[in-house]
């Protein structure tokens, strides 16, 4: 009787090296794809957010004599309370969410990554410059920023160019879109800006503090770009 055996197939080193080739090219493809993907995921989850806080701004102004909530590091009004320790986000939280009928617990609640800046370690500025202005003293809002992505809660000069560390807006690196930070301006739309094509005309138009020269004037250069 004669015995028939199975012929046995392999892969030869030349086909092993081929389909490693061949995946490696795919994840050399797909990785840097989903990469963009999440980045572009995080960036529209940002604008979202900051819309939100946009559009709670009229809100509160039309409870509030027309004018725009305190802005400063202290509230003016106030000035000797030492722990009178302004929070925008606290201020228009109620025109935007269900919080807890306390201050003080919202505090605690705080603010998530569910309801800021979607990029670690990032949250959102708001503009001193505008502190209390009346809403209608604002002359061009599509051109005025009001909130940015920064790692200080106000916008002044101190956190746009003289701060320590990363809470000075050019050095808090990389920045959270793509060597970008997303801005929104007060009639409610959001963009994602170079800190180096930024005026600060863009932060003090229409009011006490702006000047001529600060359509011209950037304060910062390419290399904070990053």
């Amino acid at each position: 009787m004669k015995t028939h055996f199975r012929q046995c197939t392999a892969f030869t080193l030349v086909e092993l090296l081929t389909v490693i080739a061949i995946i490696g090219t795919l994840a050399a493809i797909l990785i840097p794809t989903v990469g963009m993907v999440r980045q572009k995921a995080r960036h529209a989850k940002c604008t979202t957010h900051m819309r939100g806080f946009l559009n709670a701004v009229p809100l509160y102004a039309i409870e509030n004599g027309g004018r725009l909530p305190v802005s400063t590091y202290r509230d003016p009004d106030n000035p000797d309370n030492a722990t009178n320790v302004v929070e925008v986000r606290v201020i228009l939280a109620p025109y935007m969410f269900s919080i807890p009928p306390d201050v003080a617990s919202w505090k605690v609640f705080n603010m998530t990554k569910d309801k800021m800046c979607a990029v670690d370690s990032w949250i959102y500025g708001f503009n001193s410059y505008v502190s209390k202005l009346p809403l209608s003293q604002i002359s061009e809002p599509s051109r005025l920023a009001y909130i940015i992505d920064e790692k200080s809660r106000w916008i002044n000069a101190t956190t746009l160019s003289s701060s320590t560390g990363e809470a000075d807006l050019r050095k808090a690196v990389p920045k959270p879109h793509n060597k970008k930070i997303n801005v929104g301006f007060l009639d409610g739309h959001v963009e994602a800006w170079l800190v180096s094509q930024m005026t600060w005309a863009q932060f003090t138009r229409s009011t006490p503090s702006y000047t001529n020269g600060h359509e011209t004037q950037h304060f910062a250069t390419a290399e904070y770009d990053r």
